[in-house]
């Protein structure tokens, strides 16, 4: 059986499990023992990296690599869809995620203990997720998933990237910004089976280790 090493509130982590619970594949998830700085965990990834996944004495992190390897090693259902044009769209949707929405919201994660927060930092930060989640509004087209009639690699990390930034907006009593465009494509993928069965663990799991970074700032 693979094992992926992660935590619940990882959102890369997140989108490998979307993955692989749309592929319908038997995966064991595990924290890192004793973090991933540890010896123990170093043996088995020597970077120390998180998320990764063993696949017997294959070992791979970084989550869009491990995610492209789940949908060439498991190929049904596709996650990768269509002709070239169609997968290299998926592709870039996919990037999108990586490069400039996921950014800001981890730049997010670090601020949420009252007693180091700087607004310099948050600000600029929720203003940077907001013009991407604009731009995405002016590039995609949903139909009604973000490159394709089904799920795909387009539409796997925003979930919990999204749910997260939701979160902690409002906990600094902030108001996440969508248009109805996206507003309506993350309710369609919320909805899907896979999608809603991560959200039910990480979900919880970010609001109560939100919940104890506020209690121990007292």
């Amino acid at each position: 059986m693979m094992i992926l090493y992660s935590s619940t509130i990882s959102a890369p982590a997140a989108k490998i499990a979307i993955v692989i619970a749309a592929k319908g594949i038997e995966v064991e998830r595990r924290d890192p023992s004793d973090g991933t700085g540890s010896d123990e965990y170093q043996k088995l990834v020597p970077s120390g990296a998180a998320p990764a996944l063993v696949d017997g004495k294959f070992i791979l992190n970084e989550s869009e690599v491990i995610v492209e390897y789940l949908e060439e090693a498991y190929p049904k259902p596709t996650l990768l869809p269509g002709d070239a044009k169609a997968r290299a769209q998926i592709r870039y949707y996919a990037r999108f995620h990586d490069l400039y929405v996921e950014p800001p919201v981890r730049a997010l994660l670090r601020q949420m203990d009252p007693r180091i927060q700087d607004m310099d930092v948050i600000l600029p930060a929720a203003e940077h997720l907001h013009q991407c989640l604009s731009e995405l509004d002016t590039l995609s087209k949903p139909q009604p998933y973000l490159a394709s009639g089904s799920l795909s690699l387009a539409d796997c990390g925003f979930p919990i990237t999204l749910m997260q930034a939701d979160i902690m907006l409002d906990a600094m009593g902030m108001k996440p910004k969508q248009t109805r465009k996206i507003a309506k494509w993350r309710d369609t993928l919320e909805a899907h089976p896979a999608v809603e069965s991560v959200m039910k663990i990480w979900q919880p799991a970010t609001i109560a280790w939100l919940e104890k970074i506020l209690n121990m700032a007292g």
